[in-house]
């Protein structure tokens, strides 16, 4: 498996597996969604500061952020298509429950996870 190159991003179109990332003709249902989950994901992260990935839910006194469907919908979705990528999409989770928006390692190490999948299969 090919890795982004620190300080390179798929967002500044330096990923290891740019044109798989940019492309719009893949024919696998399975492959166009978990293109369609990175691509959601890693514009959330890069354009928006991940502003929009949590909720935060009120009990009594006490405040829990979570992870707002939408986008829990689409992690979920990777973890369960790319076994190999169950480590990045938890790390990925947790930069966006810390709040971290200048770390854009996780997100390149989770595309670079599932479009290697995507290449092998």
């Amino acid at each position: 498996m090919k890795h982004t190159e620190s300080g390179k991003t798929y967002w500044n179109n330096e990923g290891a597996y740019q044109e798989l990332y940019d492309t719009r003709n893949v024919s696998d249902t399975r492959a166009t969604k978990l293109l369609d989950a990175l691509k959601a994901l890693n514009y959330e992260y890069f354009n928006n500061g991940n502003c929009n990935v949590t909720v935060e839910e009120y009990h009594g006194f006490s405040k829990t952020l979570t992870i707002e469907d939408h986008y829990k919908e689409k992690l979920e979705y990777i973890q369960n298509q790319v076994e190999d990528a169950y480590d990045a999409v938890e790390f990925v989770i947790e930069i966006m429950l810390d709040g971290i928006r200048n770390d854009p390692h996780p997100y390149n190490d989770l595309t670079d996870h599932v479009l290697y999948y995507i290449s092998t299969h």
